[in-house]
């Protein structure tokens, strides 16, 4: 994204959260996921050069949930704080790279306030039973556009969407793919 956000800057970007393990589908970091982690955490750092801290595969009593940060993402724009994509970024960041328990509303809200997010208000939209709604809402958005795996780029046009990505892609041919779908 860093990439295609520098060739064109001009591109307006929507996060739309897709649900990678929500609610029921949220796994107990046991043997089985952790060996699976592993694997897929490292060929995603391998092909990308983005860290990954490993120790989340030794917490047996983590449950990877991602509807914690689903909701924050939707609360953080439902405030108008700015950027989404810098607010992904910051939690990914968070979890992937420092470590730290994002599925833990605390953590949620500490992450906001470091991106410029007051942090009662965001607590407060990230409580909202109607966050929690959007949060469903935006899942069922991404089924209806398509998208079955993550991360995805979709562009819209005036006619169509067109997956300019499915799964990290280089980024030379992301910004391909951008150019040809424009052109």
């Amino acid at each position: 994204m860093d990439a295609l956000l520098a060739a064109d800057p001009t591109v307006a970007l929507e996060v739309i959260p897709g649900g990678l393990r929500p609610g029921a589908a949220a796994q107990r970091m046991g043997d089985g996921l952790a060996r699976y982690l592993s694997r897929a955490w490292a060929e995603v750092a391998r092909r990308s050069g983005q860290p990954f801290d490993q120790r989340w595969l030794q917490r047996n009593s983590f449950v990877y949930d991602t509807d914690p940060p689903a909701r924050a993402q939707l609360a953080y724009s439902a405030l108008g704080a700015g950027d989404q994509y810098r607010f992904l970024r910051a939690l990914q960041s968070a979890f992937y790279a420092d470590g730290r328990d994002i599925t833990r509303s605390d953590v949620l809200a500490e992450v906001a306030e470091e991106v410029g997010v007051p942090r009662a208000a965001f607590v407060a939209e990230l409580q909202r039973p109607e966050t929690a709604q959007g949060t469903r809402a935006a899942y069922a958005r991404a089924r209806g556009l398509g998208v079955a795996g993550f991360p995805t780029l979709l562009l819209a046009t005036p006619s169509a969407f067109t997956t300019l990505a499915a799964g990290w892609v280089a980024p030379a041919a992301l910004v391909a793919a951008y150019h040809k779908a424009l052109a």
